[in-house]
């Protein structure tokens, strides 16, 4: 069954053992294979309509046919209501235009549009045009990257053990540098050290670069897919363990998503609000790592447009990279290049 959030009560935190953040290649308590159609076998989808940020119900709504991508198996999924707001890492759907696959293979194009999608032509031309201007500036600086040595395309191509042990400083600041201006966010060991060693290892040598800015609502901004299907498989089990909250996410701050207990991984997220839910909430709470310092405006002028839907196609996003979103949700904000300066 489907959801759909309305204005009412608050919710009530899911168990780690189950919900739409549960199910992940480092925490997988369930799964799912046999496929029929007009038959749910995967997670519920979240819908979400305006509402008032600080209070929302669920109520169920119509069976609609999904299908899952990145768990795969013979027993059925579970599902817990709650929480249904928070950043989460893995919510998987059918991709637009796309069918159902078989276990362990390649989505199947179901129109010409996402055939040629997916045999990696442009976009629709009005798409590329909005794109090619948006995002002229992070080609050129993946170039510069890609032409800055062997030891940052190793770093993130390749990260070793030592490279992702390596501990961050005890405060650091990286400027963000967007299609929509510069932010710069000062990260603080203390507050979550597992987390800001990840963040500085990725800002260092910027990861992020041409990362779309996927999820803007009035609560939140999240990004952390590279856009790059092979960069982001590399990184798909590399998670950390938790940190304790220390901080609280109001507006500011920054944290990472994740889909359960022990799956932070590249993904992060910045309050545009207070949201003191997540200090609690999904397995333990999501601990911030550091604040935006400059640059707020920026933070709260990226493109919203498209709302929460892209949040539901992260699999296809990590598939198919920047091409399935330019293609199906033009406009979105990007990542041009990340520099992190220490005290």
């Amino acid at each position: 069954m489907a959801y759909v959030i309305r204005p009412a009560m608050p919710p009530v935190c899911p168990k780690p053992s189950s919900g739409p953040r549960a199910a992940t290649r480092n925490n997988k308590p369930a799964r799912t294979a046999v496929r029929q159609p007009n038959v749910l076998y995967r997670i519920p989808v979240i819908r979400t309509t305006p509402h008032p940020p600080d209070s929302y119900s669920v109520e169920r709504t119509s069976i609609i046919p999904l299908y899952p991508v990145s768990v795969r198996g013979n027993a059925p999924l579970t599902h817990e209501t709650s929480c249904a707001r928070a950043p989460c890492t893995k919510l998987c759907r059918r991709p637009p235009g796309h069918v159902k696959r078989k276990c362990g293979g390649s989505w199947q194009a179901g129109s010409r549009r996402a055939g040629r999608l997916r045999q990696g032509s442009q976009p629709a031309p009005g798409g590329a045009q909005r794109m090619s201007q948006r995002t002229l500036s992070a080609l050129l600086a993946v170039s510069t990257l890609a032409c800055g040595g062997a030891k940052a395309h190793q770093a993130i191509w390749e990260p070793s053990v030592s490279d992702l042990a390596v501990h961050a400083p005890d405060s650091f600041r990286v400027t963000f540098e967007t299609s929509a201006g510069e932010f710069v966010v000062a990260f603080y060991r203390d507050l979550a050290p597992l987390g800001v060693d990840r963040i500085y290892h990725l800002t260092r040598y910027n990861f992020y670069a041409g990362a779309r800015f996927f999820r803007v609502n009035p609560g939140l901004v999240q990004f952390g897919l590279s856009g790059q299907p092979a960069l982001d498989s590399v990184w798909a089990d590399l998670s950390i363990p938790d940190d304790p909250v220390v901080g609280s996410n109001t507006r500011g701050t920054i944290s990472f998503a994740k889909a359960g207990p022990g799956t932070r991984n590249t993904q992060v997220f910045i309050n545009r609000q207070d949201n003191p839910l997540y200090d609690t909430c999904c397995a333990g709470g999501f601990p911030p790592i550091g604040r935006v310092v400059s640059g707020m405006e920026t933070v709260d002028a990226l493109f919203a447009g498209h709302g929460e839907s892209p949040v539901n196609y992260q699999d296809s996003i990590t598939m198919l990279g920047n091409s399935f979103l330019d293609e199906q949700y033009p406009g979105l904000d990007t990542i041009a290049m990340t520099r992190a300066v220490e005290p």
